[in-house]
């Protein structure tokens, strides 16, 4: 199977139209070439790859339910191997007035759980993962980076804002996540986050997973937390895909 994340509309949107402006003849070449359906199509053709081809569009979290779907499609037999992947790639400027959208920082900077934060600097990055059963790995002789035991995914439903996140859905997605993996609270040494560095998503962020730990133990600092959004920015469709990259990596 091949899971992707969505790569930006208004970047493919501005792309066309450039090729509109520059060489009408390569405009249907182009169209096809920038929908969205045909990225993992193409993926599934030249590695002939015919299970499950999907892919997904949640904003921010995109990387990470696609992780989750994929699995979801290995436990259920409907693929032996599933290739996830993302991508965040800028083809035009993305520092003009249009295309703010309220979360930029003041210097381009992301200083995520800092008092001088002011919002997510924007990066560009890609990354893919291959997941297998464990045993299928294990026989296969692969080298296994690490296990991903447990996943949960919800939505906000109704909060302060559209963009603005919900405390309590927060926390009742890391419990689900912590009961589905069958892992206990206690044992958690680290937690990669989101950490976009605004105002007001680090907080709500921090609240959530805090009433989380709690509804568990009465513990108190015995867990690191950390975002790579402070080294690489913020690469929204992308940033779960490297955040789990590199908890991956923390734990090798």
């Amino acid at each position: 199977g091949i899971y992707s994340a969505q790569i930006g509309d208004i970047e493919a949107v501005t792309y066309k139209h450039l090729i509109k402006q520059n060489d009408l003849s390569d405009l249907p070449l182009s169209v096809t070439g920038n929908m969205l359906s045909m990225i993992n199509g193409r993926i599934s053709g030249i590695l002939d790859i015919h299970g499950p081809a999907e892919v997904i569009d949640t904003a921010c979290s995109s990387s990470l339910v696609a992780i989750h779907k994929a699995c979801q499609s290995l436990k259920n037999a409907e693929c032996e191997t599933a290739i996830v992947c993302s991508g965040r790639i800028h083809l035009v400027p993305t520092d003009h007035e249009s295309y703010k959208i309220g979360i930029e920082s003041e210097d381009g900077n992301t200083m995520t759980f800092d008092q001088n934060a002011s919002g997510s600097g924007f990066g560009e990055g890609v990354g893919s993962i291959l997941l297998k059963p464990l045993e299928d790995a294990k026989q296969d002789g692969d080298y296994i980076y690490a296990v991903i035991k447990g996943s949960a995914m919800n939505q906000d439903g109704t909060s302060m804002g559209l963009t603005v996140p919900n405390p309590d859905s927060q926390k009742d997605v890391i419990c689900k996540a912590w009961d589905n993996a069958g892992v206990s609270p206690e044992k958690i040494t680290y937690v990669e986050c989101h950490g976009t560095a605004t105002p007001i998503g680090d907080p709500i962020e921090l609240n959530g997973l805090i009433d989380a730990f709690r509804k568990y133990t009465d513990k108190k600092q015995f867990c690191a937390i950390g975002s790579i959004k402070s080294n690489y920015g913020h690469l929204l469709e992308c940033a779960g895909m490297i955040s789990f990259i590199k908890a991956v990596l923390c734990l090798n």
